[in-house]
């Protein structure tokens, strides 16, 4: 994969941290809870955890295919396949810890965002497994189902990041309104 020429693992001195890991041990899981993920993509190949399921309102099943292409985007820099030979596609930060993605698909052309499918896909990613939640999206009602969903997952010592400014918005959105001491907010 291409490291040298991504700024972004310059700045956060991810050879660094790299240098840290003892080596690869057991995947880590590491939830996706977006618009799902492009399976086939290169960098991404084979990474997929078997329980990644769409959780749309009603919907439950494992078409998790992403229509949007944010899901697949947000996937790369957390798992990409760094060390692939020959060298295509990005370096993830995450290299050389073995991520799996859990992905959990809960929304799509069709389905807006809903607090409600947010909080059965984080529910979901603790009950198999996750020690890592990426949330990069906002609802705009306050949901005490969703509040109890990342409460849960703080309780059961899984880390819950969420996004903040995507969309250049003063306000703060759920669920990173809920994450005072309950996990890591990151701006974009």
């Amino acid at each position: 994969a291409f490291y040298k020429p991504q700024w972004d693992l310059y700045q956060m001195d991810a050879q660094g941290g790299w240098n840290c890991a003892t080596g690869p041990g057991a995947p880590i899981v590491v939830a996706v809870i977006d618009s799902g993920i492009a399976r086939l993509h290169p960098d991404l190949a084979g990474l997929v955890h078997p329980a990644s399921r769409r959780i749309i309102g009603s919907l439950f099943d494992n078409l998790i295919e992403d229509e949007d292409g944010h899901g697949t985007f947000l996937s790369g820099p957390i798992a990409a396949l760094t060390d692939s030979n020959p060298a295509i596609g990005m370096a993830s930060a995450t290299w050389p810890i073995t991520v799996r993605l859990l992905v959990l698909k809960f929304y799509d052309p069709r389905n807006p965002l809903d607090a409600a499918s947010a909080a059965k896909a984080i529910a979901w990613a603790v009950s198999n497994g996750a020690k890592v939640i990426n949330a990069s999206w906002h609802v705009g009602m306050p949901s005490n189902f969703l509040l109890a969903s990342i409460l849960y997952a703080r309780f059961m010592d899984v880390l819950f990041v969420a996004a903040a400014g995507n969309e250049y918005r003063s306000a703060v959105m759920n669920p990173t309104r809920y994450l005072y001491k309950e996990g890591i907010v990151v701006t974009a």
